[in-house]
């Protein structure tokens, strides 16, 4: 986070709020500077619309995508979307009780995050986890390894 406030030039306490969507209207020029910082383009930023531009990528942990989160609790997978997933990690361990590994991250927008609940829908548990099925191991697993 620190890191990203930096290269958009905001604060890291105004970033923390955007990414954790407590401050979810911001103007279009912060827009613009988020956008700018993480190489992607303001319409896919908001939209999850059109290509990024990795002409100088970022890590992979700091790229837009969908990531699946592990909890060691009971082994329930989190499918999720973020322009951060590291940092989204980060935030969801401090609510959870047990340990959460970060297992996969793979391209996408909302709209693949969408699909992927659909897709693995017999297997949710609440919201956006879900039991860890063979099925949706086997794609985490092949996803990981096409990376």
């Amino acid at each position: 986070m620190h890191a990203l406030a930096a290269r958009a030039g905001l604060s890291t306490g105004y970033v923390s709020l955007l990414e954790g969507g407590t401050w979810e209207d911001p103007r279009c020029s912060t827009v613009a500077k988020l956008a700018a910082a993480l190489q992607v383009t303001t319409d896919w930023l908001i939209l999850g619309s059109g290509e990024p531009d990795w002409s100088a990528p970022l890590p992979e942990d700091e790229r837009p995508g969908v990531y699946f989160v592990r909890s060691e609790g009971d082994g329930s997978v989190k499918i999720g979307f973020s322009v951060r997933p590291s940092l989204r990690v980060q935030q969801l361990r401090t609510s959870s009780p047990h340990a959460l590994i970060l297992i996969a991250i793979m391209p996408g927008d909302k709209r693949d995050e969408r699909a992927l609940h659909r897709r693995f829908r017999s297997a949710r548990i609440h919201g956006e986890w879900f039991r860890p099925v063979p099925e949706l191991l086997a794609f985490i697993e092949a996803k990981s390894e096409a990376a």
